[in-house]
């Protein structure tokens, strides 16, 4: 077992990534320092290079007591590069092959290209080098895989079609959709499925929920497709009137399969918020509105494409460091708005603190400002709509901190 958190030498990790990434490509010293730490000067990047690749193979052979992979870092007129000299496999490889083995065999044996395709997929657990997410160097092998993934999925999710596998198919979806939501032929598959398997009334809250938030995030109406398959979705639901509540309430647990706090749109949020509000008259327990916002320096705006990444890694941060009873959207392009039923103002700010260093931790985007804002909600004897003027001007007491 080879692990990172065996050692401190971040550079030294960095430098086999990056090795591993471009495995049988030759990098000049001056490529690597260049690409991995741009910005740095350095007056002899060969030396420098050079003491590094020492430190890396120590770090193989001696402290983790792998001199065999070590082995496979080799110098070769004037360049370094990772080449698998000696017994060593990478799960990059693998997925690749598994695949394009699917894809010649998807026609003539389609139960064999339907395994290779689940092991494909039990493969890619998420982007690749995601605590190297911001780096440029990554983003395009990240695209590269993830395009592979979406492509493979899609041919398994046909091919499980083709087989009447209609269980399967709404299991891949609902997996593939935890990891790439906004493909909508997943959608499209997840949705067939779900009518074969006799559940049109969870198709028909599926359906709502993913065209609202295609159209929240991207602006993007239904598509053809998609309206076709609602109206076989209305049709059926036309003569599925239930009368058992267990069905129903069977149908609403599969269509809200959550493992972190709860997101949902803005509009949803505040119909929860007033409900919040109207149970707090009764009960006078503690509810906390929070604000997250990202912007640059003096409260510069990001650029998109950064904020874009940073929001994701928000995102994810918020999402899997909450309850699963507490509740959060995106309010903004740059701000999260959470509400977090239970603590109170200096729980729920230690509750903020705490975001703000995981998402320190996954993040490493430079220039970025994190500002916290957090309140009490308190009974004022009616129910006030939540607006933006209304969460800007929630607290004089605001949190502001670099992320570098």
């Amino acid at each position: 077992m080879i692990s990172e958190s065996a050692s401190r030498a971040s550079k030294t990790w960095l430098l086999l990534k990056y090795l591993l990434t471009t495995r049988e490509r030759p990098s000049s010293p001056e490529t690597v320092l260049d690409t991995l730490w741009p910005g740095q000067h350095y007056p002899n990047p060969k030396q420098q290079l050079r003491l590094m690749i020492h430190r890396l193979r120590h770090l193989l052979a001696v402290e983790l007591s792998a001199p065999e992979l070590a082995l496979n870092i080799v110098f070769a007129h004037g360049c370094y590069r990772w080449s698998e000299t000696t017994r060593c496999r990478l799960d990059v490889d693998e997925f690749e092959k598994y695949i394009a083995a699917a894809e010649v065999l998807e026609a003539i044996e389609p139960g064999a290209a339907i395994e290779l395709l689940k092991k494909a997929k039990r493969l890619y657990v998420g982007n690749y080098l995601p605590e190297c997410s911001g780096s440029e160097w990554v983003l395009p092998v990240c695209n590269y895989y993830h395009q592979i993934f979406l492509k493979g999925m899609l041919l398994l999710a046909e091919l499980l079609k083709r087989e009447l596998l209609f269980a399967p198919l709404a299991e891949l979806c609902r997996s593939v959709m935890e990891l790439e939501y906004y493909e909508e032929k997943i959608h499209l598959y997840y949705l067939e499925a779900l009518l074969e398997e006799g559940k049109s009334l969870q198709a028909s809250i599926h359906y709502e929920t993913v065209t609202a938030a295609f159209y929240r995030e991207m602006g993007v109406k239904p598509s053809a497709a998609l309206r076709r398959l609602y109206g076989r979705i209305r049709f059926e639901n036309g003569n599925s009137m239930q009368y058992d509540l267990a069905l129903v309430e069977e149908s609403m647990t599969e269509a809200a399969r959550v493992t972190g706090a709860f997101e949902c749109d803005l509009e949803l949020f505040r119909h929860i918020y007033q409900i919040e509000r109207r149970r707090l008259e009764r009960s006078g327990q503690s509810i906390c509105l929070g604000l997250i916002t990202l912007t640059g320096p003096d409260y510069q705006q990001l650029p998109r494409e950064k904020l874009q990444i940073a929001m994701g890694l928000l995102r994810e941060t918020i999402s899997g460091g909450l309850r699963k009873g507490d509740l959060f959207c995106r309010f903004h392009e740059a701000q999260f708005v959470v509400l977090l039923p239970g603590p109170g103002r200096s729980a729920a700010k230690k509750v903020l603190s705490r975001l703000e260093k995981l998402f320190r931790q996954g993040c490493s985007l430079p220039g970025l400002v994190l500002h916290k804002r957090c309140q009490k909600l308190v009974h004022t004897g009616s129910i006030s709509s939540l607006s933006p003027h209304r969460i800007r001007s929630l607290s004089s007491d605001t949190d502001s901190s670099s992320c570098k």
